[in-house]
């Protein structure tokens, strides 16, 4: 069964760090697809002997009844190998 919004496509930003440096990449597919690139990310990251960390994140508007205007937030999920936490630890 398709769903509507099965191929409405996103826009998503993954950062890859390591060795210091912040990588930036600006992804556009529908969800599922972005998915699957992450997770493909995600499984080579985690046999890396060197500290990796990844992140996949995009912006979602959320209504504020405080404000009473729609804000843009920032909607995210973060991998970290074994050796970036034994190098940096659990904390950001």
């Amino acid at each position: 069964m398709l769903y509507p919004d099965m191929f409405k496509v996103f826009t998503c930003k993954m950062e890859i760090e390591y060795n210091s440096t912040v990588k930036v990449q600006t992804i556009q597919a529908p969800a599922i697809m972005i998915q699957n690139e992450f997770m493909a990310v995600v499984e080579e990251v985690a046999r890396a002997t060197y500290p990796v960390r990844v992140k996949l994140s995009r912006e979602v508007p959320v209504y504020s009844q405080f404000d009473r205007d729609w804000l843009e937030r920032e909607c995210s999920i973060e991998f970290r190998n074994n050796a970036y936490i034994s190098a940096y630890g659990e904390a950001v």
